[in-house]
C-alpha cells in the first residue's frame, strides 16, 4: 500500500515527517497510524526532544528507500541524494558505490536528470514575473594581498525571480500615459511639494519632535514592540516567527555571471540575461517587471531608463530596458534610513555605545542592522 501511494506520487518528494504522515494518510486511510507504529517501534523513549524530531526525518527516508526496494521507480529520493553528493564534490565511482547498497541513483540517471532540468529551466522562469538583481560574493575568501590580487573574493551579479500569482499583466502606457515619469526625477515638484505639503513634518529637530512625543504619549511601547522592532532585520534562521517570510521556496535562478555591479554597463549586462529569455515569451512586449534591487540598482537602472529615452545619450541601452521598474521596498528604506542615521551622528552613538557596553568596545562604522536598532532604541527611550 505505501508503495503504491508514493509511487503515485512519484515527482513530489516530500521530506517534512508531519506532511508525509498527512500525505500517506490522505491517499489511503489503510495506512493510518503506520507512520506513528514505526516511530514508536523504532525510536526509544528515552531520546531527547531535538533527536525524535531527526529520528522522524529518518524514517521518512527509510520508508522511501522500503518502497524503492519493491518498485525501482521509486526514486525520488536516492535521487536526491545523488544530487546532493554530486554537489558535495563526491567521484562518480563514490556515486555508483551508494546506488550498489541501495542509497542513491546511478551516475548515468541523475545526469540525465540535471540535463532535463537544464533544458526545462528557460520553459520554467518565463511564468515568473518579478525579479531580483543583486551582486553576491564567495564567502570564503582569502584576504591577504599578494603582489597580484587583494583578496580572492569573486563577485557574482545573480539573477533571480519569483512568480507573482493573481495579478494581470501592467501595460507600460494605459490610456496613452506612460508609467514612467518622463522627466525621470521631477526637482521642481518634489521641491514644490516638500514646502507647501510637507512643511512642518521634515523639518522639525529631533528635541521638539520628542517634546511632541512626550506630550502625546507616543513614548510608550510595550515589551511585544520593543522585541519586534530589534528583531525586524534580524536574519537569524533560529527566529521561527520569520521563517516563512524569508523562505526561498518558490525562487527561480535565471542566472548568474562574475560581475560587481558597480556600474550602468554592469547592470545592463546583468539584465541582459533576463531578456534574453524573454526573447521566445515576449512578454515584457509593452508590459512591465518589478525590479527589486537595493540602491546601486535604483540609480543605475533609472539612469539607464533616463538614457533610453535621450536623444543624445551616449549610452547604448536595448530598448526592452523600459520594461524595468525598480521598486525598493520598506524593507530596504527601513534599513537604508536607519543606517543613514547612525553614519551622519555617528559621534554621537559612539559615546552612547562606549556609555553603555564599556571604552574597550568598539563601534564599527557600519554596524550590523541589529545593533543599529539597539542603538536608535536606546536614544529613542533615554
Amino acid at each position: 500500500m505505501l508503495t503504491k501511494v508514493l509511487y503515485e506520487r512519484c515527482g513530489n518528494l516530500e521530506l517534512n515527517p508531519t506532511h508525509f504522515k498527512q500525505m500517506i494518510e490522505k491517499a489511503d486511510p489503510r495506512l493510518q497510524g503506520l507512520f506513528d507504529k514505526l516511530v514508536k517501534a523504532l525510536v526509544p523513549n528515552n531520546r531527547s526532544a531535538y533527536n525524535k524530531v531527526e529520528a522522524r526525518k529518518t524514517i521518512v527516508s527509510l520508508c522511501y528507500i522500503m518502497a524503492g526496494m519493491r518498485n525501482k521507480f521509486i526514486n525520488d529520493f536516492k535521487l536526491e541524494v545523488r544530487l546532493y553528493l554530486s554537489a558535495s564534490g563526491a567521484t562518480r565511482a563514490a556515486i555508483d558505490t551508494m546506488n550498489s547498497i541501495g542509497f542513491s541513483a546511478c551516475y548515468t540517471t541523475v545526469n540525465n536528470f540535471k540535463r532535463k532540468i537544464a533544458n526545462e529551466h528557460p520553459l520554467n522562469i518565463r511564468k515568473f514575473l518579478s525579479e531580483h538583481v543583486n551582486d553576491y560574493h564567495d564567502i570564503h575568501e582569502k584576504r591577504r594581498p599578494d603582489t597580484v590580487t587583494l583578496s580572492t573574493a569573486k563577485h557574482m551579479a545573480t539573477c533571480i525571480c519569483k512568480q507573482v500569482s493573481g495579478c494581470a499583466p501592467i501595460p507600460i502606457i494605459f490610456n496613452n500615459v506612460s508609467v514612467h515619469n518622463l522627466v525621470n526625477i521631477d526637482a521642481s515638484n518634489i521641491c514644490f511639494r516638500l514646502i507647501w505639503e510637507y512643511h512642518g513634518i521634515f523639518d522639525i529637530a529631533y528635541t521638539n519632535r520628542k517634546k511632541q512625543w512626550l506630550t502625546n504619549g507616543q513614548l510608550a511601547t510595550d515589551t511585544f514592540d520593543r522585541i519586534e522592532l530589534l528583531t525586524v532585520h534580524c536574519y537569524d534562521d533560529a527566529i521561527a516567527e520569520r521563517k516563512e517570510e524569508r523562505s526561498m521556496k518558490g525562487v527561480r535562478l535565471i542566472g548568474f555571471q562574475e560581475k560587481n555591479l558597480h556600474s550602468l554597463n554592469d547592470y545592463i549586462t546583468a539584465l541582459q540575461m533576463i531578456l534574453d529569455i524573454d526573447k521566445n515569451t515576449g512578454y515584457l512586449q509593452n508590459h512591465i517587471a518589478p525590479l527589486v534591487a537595493d540602491w546601486p540598482g535604483q540609480l543605475f537602472v533609472r539612469k539607464a531608463i533616463t538614457n533610453l529615452h535621450k536623444v543624445d545619450s551616449q549610452y547604448s541601452i536595448p530598448a526592452r530596458i523600459n520594461s524595468f521598474i525598480p521598486i525598493l521596498g520598506t524593507l530596504h528604506v527601513s534599513l537604508n534610513s536607519r543606517e543613514h542615521v547612525l553614519i551622519v551622528y555617528y559621534t554621537f552613538f559612539q559615546k552612547l555605545f562606549h556609555f553603555v557596553f564599556g571604552k574597550r568596545k568598539v563601534l564599527a562604522k557600519k554596524p550590523k542592522p541589529w545593533r543599529i536598532n539597539l542603538l536608535l532604541d536606546l536614544a529613542y527611550n533615554r
